[in-house]
């Protein structure tokens, strides 16, 4: 597995300082903005702790608590803080995957498109909401494949595979948008000689068998609450009769300023022109991390007036502006 931290080169050290500066802006940001109305419900409902609760698994919750326990104030500051971290190493963890799959100019265009996104900068990495978490772990899931991805993982496959299924499992406590992470990955290996020859080995079932792990708080607090979760969640996927066009319409133009349109257009366009595999099983494993959240979540803003535009933003994560490579050799 390769290291997570060895800055030796000029590019690593940029990336390094990018992630600082934006990091520091956000504290600075954190402490004059009011907490929004999801972040106050979070801190609230988090006083009293629970298997899971109404609308998200537990994670979010609990860190929100966790920091009021331990700075003794429910301070939206202070509560920001782990979101705020959370959300620099999910940066150095894109600098870190694209620059794996590519090279260092690349790992440092896509490290600038994610940190000025403004999902990623102003929610996802930085509020109390469970969407920093759930990419966090996401990432760390997918980092600890990446040596198999690349063939670059010498002899058994085990390591990868249980870190895969443990950061999986961690990102199921977070939000439900990680089953479909782990489905892609999943259609990814039913449909690749790469994927296939790894399904043939014991190391990848016992990856879903911790995975399942993370799904089992919030089963039982489901089964306890007569699935009251599972309920408000799928009644979110549209009960309306008929199309709502102007639903999706929003939708995809929300899904365009919270990524920026480019970093948008190009992360679609790479993932469907690279689905299959080339060079590297990577490159087709990409691809389904972000097409098949998108089209699920496009579908339902079909048929739903009640969708909204970030539900599939995780799925974008490893291919935020990846396309700046080929946008570069032309």
């Amino acid at each position: 597995m390769v290291r997570l931290f060895n800055p030796v080169n000029s590019k690593a050290r940029d990336a390094i300082k990018l992630i600082i500066v934006f990091t520091l802006v956000k504290v600075v940001v954190a402490f004059f903005f009011p907490a929004t109305i999801d972040e106050a419900y979070a801190i609230v409902v988090s006083r009293q702790w629970s298997l899971s609760y109404f609308d998200h698994p537990p994670l979010s919750f609990t860190i929100a608590r966790l920091m009021a326990w331990l700075t003794g104030t429910e301070a939206i500051f202070f509560a920001r803080l782990p979101f705020i971290l959370m959300g620099a190493a999910s940066a150095w963890l894109i600098y870190l995957i694209t620059k794996k799959i590519y090279d260092d100019t690349s790992a440092i265009w896509a490290l600038i498109w994610f940190l000025i996104a403004p999902f990623f900068f102003i929610s996802a990495g930085h509020f109390v909401v469970p969407d920093g978490p759930l990419n966090l772990a996401l990432l760390l899931s997918f980092y600890c494949l990446l040596p198999l991805l690349l063939k670059q993982q010498p002899g058994s496959n085990w390591r990868p595979w249980l870190g895969f299924g443990l950061f999986l499992a961690i990102a199921l406590l977070a939000k439900y948008q990680a089953v479909l992470f782990g489905l892609s990955i999943l259609i990814f290996l039913t449909t690749t000689p790469f994927g296939r020859s790894q399904l043939a080995t014991i190391p990848p079932w016992i990856a879903a068998g911790i995975c399942i792990l993370g799904l089992l708080p919030v089963l039982v607090w489901n089964m306890q609450n007569d699935f009251i979760s599972f309920s408000f969640q799928s009644a979110r996927a549209g009960n309306e009769t008929g199309l709502q066009p102007l639903n999706f319409l929003i939708t995809m133009l929300g899904q365009a300023v919270y990524l920026l349109p480019i970093t948008f257009i190009l992360a679609l366009g790479l993932s469907a022109k690279r689905l299959r595999p080339t060079k590297s099983p990577a490159e087709a494993a990409l691809s389904w991390l972000v097409l098949l959240p998108f089209t699920i979540f496009a579908i339902i803003a079909l048929v739903s007036s009640k969708s909204l535009p970030h539900w599939p933003m995780s799925g974008f994560l490893s291919r935020v502006s990846i396309g700046w490579k080929l946008v570069r050799k032309k």
